[in-house]
């Protein structure tokens, strides 16, 4: 971006200098630099004009699981009770709508492709938060590859759990196995999944993007939202689970750009 060349300019003339400043990235998504640097130097930032606002690196955690009901739970043997409360099989045969051609998004812990009912459709991956090559599939934790697979998982286990199973993905790994990360690796994969391939003529971004995650209201994640939804991209992200009172909806799934996915009462028998 022309707005970031001034401070590119001096960091780059600084590093030369001296250590004070150790690591320098550009984000063209929102038109963002991630950079660290001594404490000394972040607080100069401040006084710069061409600089709208400063925010330190956090480190966010996934969404803790809510423990199960020892109860049955009312599935078939043929599908998930999310399946039947959504009547996803109905717009299977009566539409003829089961996500096939459909490439999804997936920003979470990573995936593991050789799941059963995954296998053959993780077309690329990336890792933001470890040290994965490229296209190497993994998710030592399990939450990006549970995730996806109520996303489009198939049959394959003997019954029905994806909402579309004729979907494919492609997956960034932001979050790290014990479940952990920081606002620049998600930033850096929100970047990455609005276009994989480096090329803005190729149309290879996703039709939707999930993202099971969140943290407090702030506003730093609106902008890449706002780019996601000026080329067509679906954002939905978790409501979380801190629920069912007023105002426990974080961000970005309080954002009125995104849809908002939570968890309605269960039946059981």
């Amino acid at each position: 971006s022309i707005s970031q060349q001034s401070l590119k300019n001096e960091i780059l003339t600084l590093r030369k200098k001296s250590s004070e400043i150790k690591k320098m990235e550009s984000l063209w998504i929102n038109n963002s630099m991630i950079i660290t640097a001594k404490k000394s130097y972040i607080q100069s930032l401040a006084n710069r004009d061409d600089l709208e606002r400063l925010d330190l690196d956090t480190e966010l955690r996934l969404f803790d699981p809510i423990p199960s009901s020892s109860e049955k739970i009312m599935d078939t043997e043929e599908s998930t009770y999310g399946l039947q409360k959504i009547q996803a099989m109905r717009v299977w045969n009566e539409l003829g709508l089961n996500g096939e051609g459909v490439l999804v998004g997936v920003l979470d812990s990573g995936v593991d492709s050789n799941h059963e009912s995954l296998s053959g459709r993780v077309l690329k991956t990336k890792d933001f938060i470890t040290s994965y090559e490229d296209n190497e599939p993994n998710d030592g934790h399990g939450h990006g590859t549970h995730c996806s697979g109520t996303i489009g998982g198939s049959n394959a286990g003997g019954k029905h759990i994806g909402v579309a199973p004729g979907a494919n993905f492609i997956v960034g790994k932001i979050f790290s196995d014990t479940g952990s990360t920081t606002v620049a690796s998600i930033m850096n994969g929100m970047q990455w999944v609005t276009d994989p391939d480096g090329d803005p003529e190729t149309n290879d971004f996703p039709r939707v993007i999930s993202n099971s995650w969140g943290g407090p209201l702030r506003d730093r994640y609106r902008e890449i939202i706002n780019t996601w939804r000026s080329i067509g991209i679906i954002p939905v992200f978790a409501a979380g689970n801190s629920g069912p009172r007023s105002g426990t909806i974080g961000a970005p799934g309080g954002y009125k750009e995104v849809i908002s996915i939570g968890e309605i009462g269960r039946a059981h028998v």
